[in-house]
């Protein structure tokens, strides 16, 4: 089990992204690679903010919000509340998939992958 996303990211995903990006820019203009490093940087927060037990600090942040929605909301006539990972699943699944497509899209903007001839 590989412990964080920065782990992940770093050791799985990166050599994939630079075998990539040298296959299809030899000549080494960096512009790909430095594209789709952007990408896969920012790709892997969105998808460690979607999911409990994709990053190390969500589960904190779960036992915040049972706690939060025990203490304050238990005044409510349900007091099942609480926050579950299938829940944290779909209350990030609308923003998360709209960030996976509106982020590359943005850095493709800012940072095109291909070089510019003057």
């Amino acid at each position: 089990m590989i412990p964080s996303v920065t782990a992940r990211t770093g050791s799985i995903i990166y050599p994939l992204v630079y075998s990539a990006a040298v296959e299809r820019d030899p000549d080494g203009s960096r512009r790909i690679a430095s594209f789709l490093t952007l990408c896969c940087f920012q790709v892997s927060a969105v998808t460690s903010a979607m999911f409990v037990t994709a990053m190390a600090g969500n589960p904190i942040v779960q036992a915040f919000a049972n706690n939060y929605l025990q203490n304050d909301i238990a005044m409510l006539d349900d007091d099942t509340q609480s926050l579950t990972a299938f829940n944290w699943m779909l209350g990030a699944i609308a923003p998360g998939l709209l960030s996976l497509i509106l982020v590359p899209l943005t850095i493709y903007v800012l940072h095109p992958p291909l070089s510019q001839d003057p």
